[in-house]
């Protein structure tokens, strides 16, 4: 199973726009400071899920559950990978602000997926 559940702040505000055939989709990256070093992942999201995050803006926090994907590129003849997690929940922090940690986790992991629609 692919499947991962993780917090970070918006390193830029949330982008929403639309496919030729009218479906939502959006991004966002995120950072993770992990000791010395920071992780800066794009997380992705479609349908109802992205138009809901419209009011996302730079520096709020978010919960993320979803699916890793990793992408290979090359560029200037070398090799790359970046790492993306397509979303089925995003929520901020002043959704769940008001619940402990472990019961924001449980929360996340219970949500009940909308329908999503790649364009």
């Amino acid at each position: 199973m692919n499947e991962i559940i993780m917090s970070g702040r918006a390193v830029e505000d949330f982008t929403l726009k639309y496919s030729q055939k009218g479906n939502a989709f959006g991004k966002v990256r995120i950072s993770d400071p992990e000791g010395q070093t920071t992780l800066y992942i794009q997380v992705i999201v479609f349908g109802r899920a992205a138009e809901k995050l419209i009011d996302v803006k730079k520096g709020d926090l978010l919960f993320i559950r979803g699916k890793l994907r990793m992408n290979s590129y090359e560029k200037d003849g070398e090799k790359k990978n970046s790492y993306q997690v397509v979303a089925d929940v995003i929520k901020t922090v002043d959704e769940l602000s008001t619940l402990d940690f472990k019961t924001q986790v449980k929360r996340m992991e219970n949500v009940e997926l909308e329908e999503i629609t790649p364009f």
